[in-house]
């Protein structure tokens, strides 16, 4: 998908620590809901070529990746799956939650690989959970992630545009990720911190224009954990 991210990765090849590795099968985090967003809908019911804020994880291991996580498609939000190559019969899927999400709700996000080909993604809100939206993977896929992913937490705008999606009115304000644990293959527990990994602020080669004021990033620890702070802002031209 064409578009501008806001992405923090586990992988990097150039520092050896084993956390930058294909390690880990689960992630949980926290994730506020952008004080103020909004979306450009899609032309037609099954056009797909809206521009639209992502808020998710993805996994990649070998040549499979999946992005799993939270859209705000058709004025709500939405939780869907996306994949070139790793979904059963399919590339992408979506579906509602149970109960609406709000600017600034903080909800907790699980995703995590079950039992035959099940990718997970449970959204717990006030301690209730809301969605837990499960997709079916190919087996090779399964097989894969299992044996360990690299995991990325990313907060875009997107569309299935190839250009023309700057300045449509598409944006989201103050998104935050924080408090994430990774879950390795071994079973055990990682905070998710500035220690490791590295984060990608970049588009699409899509033909639009980069403007790097169009996004707004700041990091920070806090409880041993980093988190992230994201705007992205294409409801106006920039006249400086």
């Amino acid at each position: 998908m064409a578009g501008y991210r806001m992405e923090r990765t586990t992988k990097n090849t150039s520092l050896p620590d084993s956390k930058n590795k294909p390690i880990y099968i689960g992630v949980n985090g926290l994730l506020k809901i952008p004080t103020a967003y909004a979306a450009v809908n899609d032309s037609a019911p099954t056009t797909y070529d809206g521009v639209f804020p992502e808020l998710f994880y993805g996994f990649y291991a070998g040549s499979y990746g999946i992005d799993i996580g939270l859209i705000f498609r058709n004025q709500q939000w939405q939780v869907f799956a996306q994949s070139p190559n790793a979904l059963d019969g399919t590339t992408y899927a979506q579906e509602t939650l149970l109960s609406a999400l709000a600017p600034d709700n903080v909800v907790e996000i699980k995703s995590y690989l079950g039992t035959t080909n099940k990718l997970h993604l449970d959204i717990i809100k006030g301690g209730t959970t809301v969605k837990n939206f499960v997709v079916t993977l190919k087996s090779a896929a399964y097989t894969a992630f299992k044996a360990g992913s690299y995991i990325n937490r990313e907060m875009n705008v997107v569309t299935n545009r190839t250009g023309k999606y700057l300045f449509t009115g598409a944006y989201f304000i103050n998104a935050h990720w924080y408090n994430c644990t990774l879950t390795t293959t071994s079973y055990s527990y990682i905070k998710w911190d500035n220690t490791f990994g590295d984060v990608i602020i970049n588009k699409d080669q899509d033909g639009e224009i980069w403007d790097r004021s169009l996004i707004s990033h700041s990091a920070s620890m806090e409880n041993g954990f980093v988190k992230d702070i994201a705007s992205i802002d294409f409801r106006k031209y920039k006249t400086t």
